[in-house]
This record gives C-alpha cells, sequence and structure tokens, in this order.
C-alpha cells in the first residue's frame, strides 16, 4: 500500500527536524533536506512539459536549478515519454534520442508528419523489438489538399487576389531577415499582415503568436509572414501558402498548415528559390526540396507525401555519443544540437533594464541572432552584448541588423 506523498513529506521533516536544530543545521544538510522533498514533490506530478532537449538531458531531474537526479529517478523510471517533431532532430540530437530509446526502457511516444525511412530504421535497430507503427486515417490521408506552383520570384498578385476574397496566407521564409523584407513590403501594398520569427524578446514572441493564431480565428483576411518557426508552432489553417523551397521535411511541415482543416478540395502552394545557400539550407537540401515540388504535378494529398519520402533514399549519420552515459566521473553540461549559425544575444539598448533585474530574469531579454564578428563584444552575465550601431530592436519587427 502507498503512503500519500504529503504523508510523506510530513514525516520527513518531523524525522529531520528531531535529529537537528534547523537553524544550526550545516548547508549540505539543509540541501539535502530540498532535494529530497523536491524528489518527493515530483513523483506526484501527473504531467512535465519541456523540449527534445530537456528530456533527452534528463533535465526533468533538475527542479530549480537543484540537481536532483538520485533523489527523482523513481520518478522517472515510471514514467512514459513523448516526443514531437522528430522530424527537425538534427543527427546529434537524434542521435541522442537513439541513446535514450536503448537505455531507458518505458513507454515512448515518438511523433512526426515525415519520419524518414532512415530514421524509422535507425529507430527499430536501436529498440531492439518490435515497434507499433501508428498511422493517420486512410481516408483523411488520401484528400487531395494541395496544388503546387513554382516560380522564380514571389506571386504577389496570387497573394493579393487571395486576401481580397477572404483568404487566409501563410507566407514562409528561410530567414529572419527575408520575412522582415516581405513583411515591410506587404505593409507598403497596404496588407492586413502580421510578421513571426523567433528574433523577438520573449513577451513579444509570445504576442506574435497570438496575434498569427487569433488571426487565423477571425472571420477576415490575414497575410501572416513567418520563418521556420511555422513548422511546429502554429496550429492554423492557411487557404494559400507561400514560401521559398526547403528542405524536404521542412516543405511537408509547412504544407500541413494549408488546408489543415480541409475545404472540400485542394488549395495552391506557391513555391520560389531560396538563394542563399548555407542559411540555413545546404544545397543539397535544396535542390532536394525543388525534386519534391517537380515531382508532383496534380493535386496532391498527404499520402502521396509520404510516399514520396519512404521511396527517397536519403541516409542520415546520427551521432550517438553521450556526455551523460559515457562520461562516467567526467560527465559535464553540453549541447544536444550540432552548433548553429546563431548565437544567444542580449542588446545594449536593453543593458540599463537588464541590470535592474534579478539573474533570473534576464533570458527574458535574450534573442538568437546570427553568429558573425561577435569576438569582440562586450559580455553581460556570460551573454555577448549586441552594439545599438549594429543591432536595433522593435516590438513590431523584432531584433534587425542596421543595414549601411
Amino acid at each position: 500500500m502507498g503512503i500519500p506523498t504529503r504523508t510523506l513529506k510530513a514525516r520527513l521533516v518531523t524525522f529531520k527536524l528531531e535529529k537537528w536544530d534547523i537553524h544550526d543545521a550545516p548547508a549540505y544538510f539543509l540541501e539535502s533536506c530540498q532535494k529530497s522533498l523536491l524528489s518527493l514533490e515530483i513523483q506526484g506530478k501527473a504531467f512535465i512539459d519541456s523540449n527534445s532537449d530537456g528530456d533527452l538531458a534528463l533535465r526533468s531531474l533538475k527542479i530549480k536549478k537543484k540537481n536532483v537526479m538520485g533523489y527523482c529517478f523513481p520518478a522517472i523510471a515510471s514514467s512514459a515519454f513523448v516526443f514531437d517533431e522528430v522530424h527537425c532532430y538534427d543527427e546529434k540530437l537524434f542521435g541522442a534520442l537513439l541513446r535514450f530509446l536503448e537505455v531507458v526502457k518505458a513507454p515512448i511516444l515518438l511523433m512526426s508528419a515525415s519520419f524518414l525511412p532512415w530514421q524509422k530504421e535507425a529507430i527499430k535497430k536501436t529498440v531492439g523489438e518490435p515497434i507499433e507503427i501508428i498511422s493517420g486515417s486512410l481516408e483523411i490521408e488520401a484528400q487531395p489538399r494541395y496544388r503546387f506552383n513554382y516560380k522564380e520570384e514571389p506571386d504577389w498578385s496570387r497573394v493579393e487576389q487571395e486576401l481580397s476574397t477572404g483568404g487566409k496566407v501563410l507566407w514562409v521564409c528561410n530567414q529572419v531577415n527575408t520575412a522582415i523584407d516581405v513583411y515591410r513590403d506587404a505593409k507598403a501594398r497596404g496588407l492586413n499582415a502580421v510578421l513571426y520569427h523567433s528574433r523577438y524578446r520573449y513577451e513579444d514572441r509570445v504576442k506574435h503568436h497570438r496575434d498569427v493564431v487569433d488571426g487565423f480565428k477571425r472571420n477576415e483576411p490575414i497575410l501572416a509572414i513567418a520563418t521556420q518557426v511555422a513548422e511546429m508552432s502554429l496550429d492554423l489553417s492557411a487557404t494559400l501558402l507561400v514560401s521559398q523551397i526547403a528542405d524536404p521535411a521542412g516543405l511537408i511541415q509547412r504544407l500541413g498548415r494549408l488546408n489543415r482543416r480541409y475545404y472540400g478540395r485542394a488549395k495552391d502552394a506557391l513555391f520560389y528559390p531560396d538563394e542563399k545557400v548555407g542559411y540555413p539550407y545546404s544545397e543539397k537540401q535544396l535542390n532536394d526540396g525543388l525534386k519534391l515540388i517537380d515531382f508532383f504535378e496534380n493535386e496532391v494529398c498527404q499520402r502521396d507525401l509520404a510516399q514520396w519520402l519512404e521511396d527517397s533514399d536519403e541516409r542520415g549519420q546520427p551521432d550517438t555519443k553521450s556526455v551523460l552515459l559515457e562520461g562516467t566521473w567526467r560527465t559535464y553540461p553540453t549541447s544536444l544540437r550540432k552548433e548553429g549559425s546563431n548565437i544567444t544575444v542580449l542588446l545594449e539598448q536593453d543593458l540599463a533594464t537588464i541590470k535592474s533585474l534579478p539573474a533570473k530574469e534576464i533570458p527574458r531579454y535574450t534573442v538568437p541572432i546570427p553568429a558573425k564578428n561577435y569576438h569582440s563584444w562586450d559580455k553581460y552575465k556570460f551573454y555577448p552584448v549586441a552594439p545599438t550601431e549594429i543591432w536595433s530592436y522593435s516590438a513590431e519587427l523584432g531584433a534587425y541588423e542596421i543595414k549601411k
């Protein structure tokens, strides 16, 4: 018979206080008490929400920045795990997922609209036992949802036509700067446009996300201009999609926001090229994305896209090295992703405000920007500080580089 958590807490505290005068207790003892209580608290949690990096790093074992791994392991061992958007994992993060599947024998659900064949093969091999594939409704997957159109330049006339009839347009760019330029162009044309990307302070990003989602719910035309954040975080149904060519998995995720509620017939998806090779997509990824678009001449359903992925010969090389599992006493914090092209910074224009805040509030003012020419910048609390003569910020546009 189990003992209620509250009873355990009460007994634990009573026992500790009987043995010690709390005011005279050494610091290490008080810390141990706190960790013990926190471990009991987490075992009572029915649900813990985290990102993939947090789960794979077992960050759920660290509560309020206090390492309680030894105390909380029973709660983790008896848990079930859900990993969503697996398609967006780079080879290092996907390798960490494979090690997690190898070591943690618990109920695990992996979710994605675009698993690649090599990913499914690697998962099956790692688990070492039969796995259940949960497919979507065959009827829904067979509904004709998309018509692909490719042009060398974005078709503004088609966008304006869609909006004039009350349509809802999602425009996805590959870089923040490109999205800002498209947004400025849309506003100059007098269109009802909203902008959403990752280069906002936390509060502003939440507001822009809400503006996009709420805008698509209202009975009026709207043009949402976004970056890759649209691939995962936006639950909406567009009547027209405009997108730069990206990698196949990314394009399929973007298409998942077009005709999502299904309007009874196929809707147009307009694609145009991205000349900035390597930011963030390689030439091969862009070529593969164009192959996907060129492959289909008629109306396309979700099953068609899944079959195209299954027939592709793309192979990945996941990095399964794990500091946590292989480092023994040398374990140390490290990144679960490949080093990217962005760094997290503070803006010089925010420093006066930031210096008056407690340390835990500082991350709310951080923004990711391209990692270039930052080594000579001043730092505050380990964050590089982007100079005002190079980087500016507005709640409307987010952080943007000043063009000279």
